[in-house]
């Protein structure tokens, strides 16, 4: 009787390792090609992952940034992807040249209005991206993010294209840039790719915002708001100084912020006996910054 109780709890893990290693699709259907775009809420703002459901090309192809461009038999792909494969012989990055990545998606109804950012933590080496047909703009530089404001160029009643051409070739101009480099580096969506949904007033993108010294928090525990909306908003910036489940420091202020305009606060913050980082003690800290608006919390970002 013990030998077939064995037996059966052997097979009962083994059912378990196999149901674990199948995946499951969150974000829309492999067979329809388009997601249906769902997001994780922080704070007052939600982030969806945009890293399943794109298909790849190895090469051009002609008008590959239109939205009726039949990809239907374009390889499917999830991001981080490289378009690079290294091998022995391989090492000097023969299989540079030109690449199309495409995404078919809808958005939610209820998130018509707000302000909505699509961000590339990276893309190797020269990104062009347009979204239904319109470009919208040429990130040059395989190792910094970049971000567009789609707000008002996003669809709500039907599906969306994204479109990526990624040109891998060596340019001196940004870096990586050697023809033969002694390193190894990884072409293609190699990095997360995610739109971030918020309010009309919101804590500013890092990378999309213009402003000098803004976007968000920084290390100076300086953040920058904005209110896209018409009318002025009185906000509270509550700045917290964060050790694990412990806040350490924090500091509120409160400004009106007028219809289309931005503020930046800037907070002084003292953290007593802090715990400094080494190689030894790798000690890190969190800045939380939460806006509030009549009490309520409506945006969260924590660096």
């Amino acid at each position: 009787m013990r030998h077939v109780s064995k037996r059966l709890l052997a097979l009962a893990l083994t059912a378990v390792m196999l149901l674990g290693m199948v995946p499951v699709v969150t974000t829309g259907s492999a067979q329809s090609g388009t997601a249906t775009q769902s997001g994780t809420s922080q704070g007052g703002r939600t982030v969806l992952n945009f890293n399943n459901d794109w298909r790849f090309y190895e090469g051009d192809w002609p008008d590959a940034d239109q939205v009726d461009a039949d990809d239907s038999q374009w390889l499917y792909v999830n991001a981080p992807h490289s378009t690079i494969q290294y091998t022995p012989e391989n090492y000097y990055h023969e299989d540079l040249g030109v690449f199309w990545y495409r995404r078919h998606f809808t958005m939610d109804p209820a998130m018509e209005g707000q302000q909505i950012i699509l961000t590339f933590e990276g893309a190797m080496q020269e990104a062009t991206v347009w979204l239904n047909g319109e470009e919208l703009g040429v990130h040059q530089g395989g190792y910094t993010e970049f971000a567009f404001d789609i707000s008002d160029k996003v669809k709500f009643d039907g599906e969306n294209v994204l479109a990526v051409k990624l040109d891998t070739r060596p340019n001196t101009s940004f870096a990586p840039g050697k023809t033969n480099p002694d390193f190894q580096y990884f072409g293609g969506l190699y990095r997360d790719v995610y739109v971030t949904v918020t309010g009309d007033v919101h804590i500013t993108d890092a990378i999309e915002s213009d402003t000098v010294a803004g976007g968000g928090v920084f290390l100076t525990a300086k953040t920058e708001v904005e209110n896209t909306g018409s009318s002025d908003a009185s906000v509270t910036m509550v700045t917290e100084i964060v050790d694990g489940d412990s806040v350490v420091a924090s500091k509120e202020d409160t400004q009106t912020v007028a219809g289309g305009e931005k503020y930046s606060f800037s907070q002084d913050l003292t953290v007593s006996n802090p715990r400094l980082w080494s190689v030894d003690t790798p000690e890190l800290y969190t800045v939380r910054s939460i806006l509030k608006m009549d009490g309520a919390v409506i945006d969260t970002v924590e660096t």
